[in-house]
């Protein structure tokens, strides 16, 4: 599946997954999907899928429970300890994205603000940063 940016969001299983609903039911439901990932799915792929699909909720204003962000830092943690970062074009790119994303949830976990760019979007041409996602 394509990926064309270092961020977690920026690949087409994540986005795949986020299609199928609007923004409403993502919401209501992607906190309950992603914690049932968390605790069943164990390849370095379902963590990526994980990361990403709660980075661009949180980028599109989702609240999740403290205990979900806690688990997120957790998943974050363990691929920077034990991650292969097999396929990556730049695996230093992709570490230094990952350490941003959990500054990110440990900022919202202290009721910081945060401001964000817009989403960045997969472009008509592009490179595929990792091809083995």
């Amino acid at each position: 599946m394509p990926t064309w940016e270092y961020d977690s969001y920026c690949n087409d299983n994540v986005f795949d997954y986020l299609e199928e609903f609007n923004m409403k039911e993502l919401f209501s439901r992607v906190e309950d999907d992603m914690t049932d990932y968390y605790y069943h799915e164990v390849s370095e792929a379902d963590q990526e899928f994980i990361i990403g699909v709660s980075i661009y909720c949180i980028r599109k204003g989702k609240k999740f429970s403290v205990d979900f962000l806690n688990k997120l830092v957790i998943v974050i943690d363990y691929l920077l300890e034990n991650g292969k970062f097999n396929g990556w074009k730049n695996i230093d790119k992709r570490k230094k994205k990952l350490n941003q994303e959990k500054l990110i949830i440990n900022s919202i976990i202290q009721n910081k603000k945060i401001m964000f760019k817009d989403i960045i979007q997969q472009p008509d041409d592009f490179i595929d940063l990792n091809s083995n996602y």
